[in-house]
């Protein structure tokens, strides 16, 4: 009831269940986060400069890995959605013991050193937006864990390295950046617009923007969801949007 009663943003706009949920949400995410689940294997910041993205076969790998991919030679590795830049730093990210399949489908950071999750979403998905909010906020808990964060700190350099060396300068913006456990992290649900009418049809994509909304007030993360086209040539558009 407290919760209820704090005037955190507008409480006239947002229908008190979001909010209920939204706390439900942060309560969790700190509390996976202070288990601590590392990841067992040899990297989590993997070399992806390298990769043919286009042997990808799956809608949304091939999305995901050929926006990737333009950004590092194109762009400096930024990613710009509205008026926000993101710095891209690998794909099919490792995270939790010895699982191969659980892989968060993009990772970056933001200008302030915090992790930033992408989630990607094409039309025909099964899981709706805030369920794959949920399933980027899994990954971004065991990514943020004490063990795993430090191994990121770790292998930053490294990594960017790599990418120079392959001959992708970074973008000045962020060559001085760092990753910084105090900083605010954020899970972007990326997805085509078809994803998204085809939730917003029905009630089972209702509260998704009210999410959104409340995450935006002061919270350690942000929820936040963004819409891009495919190309011809199946990546992600680099032309990417805000949800509001």
């Amino acid at each position: 009831m407290d919760q209820l009663n704090q005037a955190e943003g507008d409480r006239v706009a947002v229908p008190e269940w979001p909010r209920l949920l939204h706390l439900a949400l942060r309560q969790q995410l700190d509390h996976e986060i202070a288990v601590d689940r590392p990841y067992v294997g040899q990297r989590i910041l993997i070399d992806r400069t390298v990769h043919n993205w286009k042997d990808a076969t799956v809608t949304e790998k091939r999305a995901v890995y050929g926006l990737y991919h333009e950004c590092l030679q194109q762009h400096g590795s930024i990613l710009t959605v509205g008026n926000d830049e993101y710095m891209l730093l690998s794909y099919e990210v490792p995270n939790q013991g010895n699982h191969r399949g659980r892989r968060a489908d993009l990772l970056g950071m933001n200008k302030d050193g915090g992790l930033v999750v992408f989630e990607a979403k094409v039309a025909g998905n099964a899981y709706g937006p805030v369920a794959a909010l949920l399933e980027g906020l899994d990954y971004l808990s065991t990514l943020s864990g004490a063990a795993n964060f430090a191994r990121i700190q770790e292998e930053l350099p490294r990594l960017i390295s790599s990418i120079q060396n392959a001959g992708h300068p970074i973008s000045d913006k962020f060559q001085n950046a760092s990753l910084l456990a105090e900083a605010r992290c954020e899970v972007i649900v990326l997805g085509t617009p078809e994803y998204f009418e085809q939730y917003n049809s029905t009630l089972r994509g209702a509260g998704w923007q009210d999410l959104s909304r409340l995450s935006s007030f002061g919270t350690h993360v942000q929820f936040r969801f963004a819409r891009c086209g495919i190309s011809d040539s199946g990546a992600y558009s680099n032309a990417v949007a805000w949800c509001h």
